[in-house]
Formats: C-alpha cells, structure tokens, sequence
C-alpha cells in the first residue's frame, strides 16, 4: 500500500510535468507510466526484504516447491485469466471499433471510457480486499464469518454503484466539460449518456462480484 501510494503522487506530479511542461506528450505519459510501475515493483520488494515475517515468506526458484504442483497453478491461473483479462479486452474492443468512426466520436467514446474507468476503480479495491479477507476467514475455518464479510463488501458495492450513476447522471454537465469544451464532441457524449450511466451501474457491480 505504502509503496502505491508513493508512486501514485510521485505519478501526479511527473505525468503532468512531462507530458505539458516538457511537451513530450503521450511519450510523456508512457515514461511516467513505466516509472510508476517500476517503482511499485521496487517499494513492494524492498518492503518485503526490510519485514523480517515477510523476508521468510520468500522461496527460491531453485527451491523443488516452486515447481511443485505448477500444472495445477497454471490451469488456475488459466481460469482466472478467463474470468478478468477477458473481460477487460472485451472491453477494449469499442476502442477498436470507435478507431473507424469519425473524429468526433473517437474523442467521445474516450472520455466516456475513461469516465467508466474511474467509477470502476473502487470496486475493484473492494474487490481485492473482499477475495483477501474472505480467503483469510476461509482459511481460518470460520465460514460463517466469511460469508458475512461477502455480504457486506456486496452491500458497499451496490451502494457505491447507485451513488457513481446519481454523480454521473447529476452531474453530467460538470463532468463533459471537464474533459472537453468541443461542441461536437459534447453533442456525442450527451447521446450516449443514457447507456453510460447504465453500464456504471453493472460495471460496479461486477467489479465486486470477480472477486
């Protein structure tokens, strides 16, 4: 977390800076990216090899268990690819198919992506925490425990996917001219807005319900 977080305003300030100030654009925000995640991978690591618990948790690839058992790892893995990967490039696919409309309506269909990318993101944390905790109270034989934990993170997520709709729909004014003040493009979104505010709601949703 600590090392997320560090990377995310050390992001803020960097994508900006290289992007406008320096004028590298989307070269710019490609190098903020890589260093974000770099940073990420590096935080976390460090993290682990400073924790003494942690540092004893770490196996060697020469070690026999890490290559126990991998047919079944990769089929699980295989599994869990299907379940989210898919969907995310599913997802994708209107990028590709909004590439062969007009000008206008790319650059709508790109702040409503990344309008749906937002309202999804804290879904998917509550998401991460649920499949942790759940896991946890599983693994601990307390199932009872377990599935309420699940109702609960359920219950947020239905919350938080009527409370984006209302901030999306109430707020849709706000929201369009944030992004764009292009008339045309404005004229495209507001269209669209309909079937936005509805695929909020299930997007939210099922952000809780992969995990």
């Amino acid at each position: 977390m600590y090392s997320t977080i560090f990377a995310t305003v050390i992001h803020i300030f960097l994508a900006p800076y290289l992007a406008v100030t320096l004028d590298m654009k989307m070269l710019g925000i490609s190098i903020a990216t890589m260093i974000h995640f770099i940073m990420r991978f590096l935080g976390n690591r460090t993290i682990c090899q400073l924790d003494s618990h942690l540092s004893r948790s770490f196996v060697s690839i020469r070690d026999p268990d890490s290559w126990k058992d991998l047919g079944e790892m990769a089929w699980l893995g295989w599994n869990s690819f299907l379940l989210k990967v898919m969907g995310w490039w599913a997802f994708d696919v209107f990028t590709q198919l909004a590439a062969f409309l007009a000008e206008d309506d790319v650059a709508a269909q790109t702040v409503l992506r990344n309008i749906g990318l937002f309202t999804y993101m804290i879904p998917v944390g509550l998401s991460s925490a649920m499949g942790f905790f759940v896991g946890n109270y599983i693994g601990k034989n307390k199932i009872v425990v377990a599935r309420k934990f699940a109702y609960l993170c359920t219950l947020l997520s239905l919350i938080w996917s009527f409370l984006s709709v209302l901030l999306v729909w109430v707020f849709q004014d706000q929201v369009m001219t944030f992004y764009t003040k292009d008339e045309a493009v404005l004229k495209v979104m507001k269209q669209a807005w309909y079937v936005l505010t509805i695929f909020v709601f299930f997007d939210c949703m099922q952000g809780v319900a992969a995990g």
